[in-house]
């Protein structure tokens, strides 16, 4: 049964704070004005009668606050950063005006987040630029948020977490605040990538880690804008054009020569004197962005292309004990057409004789059980030199 949801999460922050005067009571009426750095754009409020203001939708980025009023200096805040669905106060104190002046804050402050309860975990454009990530898949930097386990896995890999015991389907995944989740899956992958395939987990996301300003994942108390699942919530915000062209190019490798030989890899790929090596491995990811304005201080453009080619054998030699011959030749019926098909026929299993390896005859209770249904005893002995039967590794 497929769920389905119609609202959109949000991925907007908001600003807020008190205007006071000199002697800490309230300016009303204050015009409040938020400057966006990078596209240009402002965006004004002003105070109430209790000299409070409020910004409630705010694109992620950084911001200049300034506030004015007739008879004060006008104070402005730079560098006032806002990250994903984040809820940020800042509060002005205003002087009284001395000649036309501005009181200006460079210093950034630290941003603490007392205007909600939620716990979570910002992953930074800094971050994901910055923290080795293989495949360039920015969701393995969910992992580094607080109560977080592995879930889904696909091999040894984690790719869908648990957060705090809860299962991996419950958590939810919205990209610019709307929802990207699979509820076809029974198992797999959740959210983002529709599913894990035979590329392994470094499989590339549906966006492109180049494409992605930052994501803050809400473990546990978010507000009533997110639903769907008592799980994380893991909020995306693609990036955007600026006044500014920008554009950049990048290219990752990885193949084998800098990969260690699995301990139990024993084939069957050789060196010249017949060692094991690492199987043949060789990745690409590559791709370019480019951003900019279409109309200075409205409209803006971004635009990424990536691409992703992986050319690999088995990366590892799984051990399993298989019956030899002599076993499978006492096996009746269906079942021993099905394991003659299985192992004789495929060739995993020569028709006669044990395959190369270790050799283990069946225990002592097994073979007198054997012997006891009538089944040949020389085959049931614990002598290999006239064909025992029994499983090899």
């Amino acid at each position: 049964m497929a769920a389905c949801c119609f609202g959109q999460s949000s991925i907007v922050s908001r600003l807020d704070g008190l205007v006071l005067d000199p002697t800490g009571h309230a300016v009303p009426s204050a015009l409040v004005k938020a400057f966006d750095v990078a596209r240009g754009i402002s965006l004004t409020t002003s105070t109430g009668e209790d000299g409070f203001y409020r910004f409630a939708r705010l694109t992620p980025g950084v911001f200049e606050i300034t506030v004015s009023k007739a008879g004060f200096q006008a104070a402005t805040q730079s560098e006032v950063g806002l990250a994903v669905n984040q809820a940020r106060r800042l509060d002005f104190n205003l002087t009284l005006e001395k000649g036309n002046t501005t009181v200006t804050v460079s210093a950034a402050s630290a941003a603490v987040q007392s205007q909600s309860v939620e716990v979570s975990n910002l992953i930074s454009e800094r971050k994901i630029e910055r923290l080795p990530l293989n495949g360039r898949n920015f969701q393995r930097l969910i992992f580094l948020t607080p109560g977080v386990g592995p879930g889904d896995q696909f091999g040894d890999a984690p790719v869908n977490p648990s957060f705090s015991g809860t299962r991996p389907s419950t958590n939810t995944y919205t990209v610019d605040g709307v929802g990207s989740n699979d509820e076809r899956l029974a198992t797999g992958f959740y959210g983002v990538n529709a599913a894990t395939t035979d590329l392994g987990p470094d499989v590339p996301n549906v966006i492109s880690t180049e494409a992605l300003q930052e994501y803050r994942t809400i473990s546990s108390n978010a507000d009533a804008a997110f639903g769907r699942g008592s799980g994380a919530q893991v909020n995306m915000v693609t990036r955007s054009g600026t006044n500014d062209l920008h554009g950049s190019a990048y290219w990752y490798l990885r193949n084998a020569a800098l990969d260690a030989r699995n301990f139990f890899n024993n084939g069957p790929f050789f060196d010249t004197q017949g060692r094991a090596i690492v199987p043949p491995f060789k990745q690409n990811v590559f791709g370019a962005t480019l951003g900019g304005a279409l109309v200075k201080n409205k409209h803006f453009l971004f635009g990424n292309y990536e691409g992703f080619r992986q050319r690999r054998n088995e990366q590892s030699t799984a051990n399993a004990a298989v019956p030899n011959a002599a076993l499978i030749g006492l096996m009746p019926g269906d079942l021993g057409t099905f394991y003659r098909t299985l192992y004789i026929d495929s060739g995993i299993v020569p028709a006669s004789g044990n395959p190369a390896g270790a050799f283990s005859a069946l225990s002592a209770a097994d073979r007198s059980a054997a012997i006891a249904a009538g089944f040949p005893s020389a085959l049931f002995d614990g002598n290999t030199a006239n064909g025992e039967a029994g499983t090899v590794l």
